[in-house]
């Protein structure tokens, strides 16, 4: 890592820090208390589980779709330093 500078240091940390965290909440913490919820509002555990998969399902083909608009309009109107703080506040 010695010929990054310390910006470029602190994002890639903060990127090792943010994947681990994604990864542990998405894939195994997430899903145990959805299927807890859900089970108890009386959905049964099946349903629950294909729910929760139609929702990532249409949540990510949505992103795939705005994703390369909302990063064009960033882009040429000179908003990025505003879409970053909205989307990741």
């Amino acid at each position: 890592m010695g010929k990054y500078n310390k910006a470029e240091k602190s994002w890639m940390i903060y990127d090792w820090a943010d994947s681990a965290y994604f990864l542990i909440i998405v894939t195994a913490i997430f899903p145990i208390y959805y299927k807890e919820v859900a089970t108890n509002g009386g959905v049964a555990p099946a349903d629950s589980t294909a729910y929760l998969g139609y929702t990532i399902s249409i949540a990510t083909f949505l992103l795939a779709l705005l994703g390369p608009i909302l990063g064009t309009v960033a882009d040429y109107r000179g908003m990025k330093g505003k879409f970053f703080g909205s989307f990741f506040s």
